[in-house]
């Protein structure tokens, strides 16, 4: 069964291999669906995994293993086929809004992802040629927001639309 939407938050970082478990997940797409990927992460440009006890920066937490950077998510989608559409970053979380893609239609391809996309390659429970042979099933979940990336600083944020309403203390 193929779903339109498929969310991963707070379980890559917690994952021995976290490739494997985001393309169980991607496995999960319907072609253009949408993948949720939140997760811990370090700060920098570099698209980088960092083993979280050598991370510059760690997380004091003995359950998180690894910590990618914002590009290494990025990186890490398209591997997985998937576009990265919208990221948001705030106190040390990263959300990406990612479209499942076939491996012919990935953008952002290096020439190594290109070459590894054309041999068929399979790695752990993806299968590459499956991606680009599949029927074309395609969500019809749409993403209509802000495109690329945002930062948030928790105590400056407000909604418009809160999902619980202002706390006001109760009167006497």
């Amino acid at each position: 069964m193929k779903y339109d939407l498929v969310v991963l938050s707070g379980v890559i970082y917690h994952a021995y291999d976290p490739l494997v478990v985001m393309m169980y997940a991607r496995r999960l797409l319907k072609q253009e669906g949408l993948f949720i990927v939140e997760s811990a992460y370090h700060q920098g440009l570099e698209p980088v995994l960092y083993i979280n006890w050598d991370a510059p920066r760690s997380v004091p937490q003995p359950d998180t293993y690894f910590l990618p950077t914002v590009n290494g998510l990025h990186s890490l989608l398209r591997f997985c086929c998937c576009d990265p559409i919208a990221t948001i970053t705030n106190n040390g979380r990263v959300g990406v809004l990612a479209r499942a893609k076939s491996p012919q239609t990935v953008s952002c391809r290096s020439r190594t992802l290109e070459m590894i996309f054309s041999k068929s390659f399979c790695y752990g429970p993806l299968d590459f040629s499956e991606l680009a042979q599949e029927a074309p099933v395609k969500s019809d979940i749409r993403y209509t927001g802000r495109y690329g990336s945002e930062q948030l600083i928790g105590k400056h944020f407000t909604t418009t639309l809160p999902l619980q309403p202002k706390w006001q203390p109760e009167k006497p």
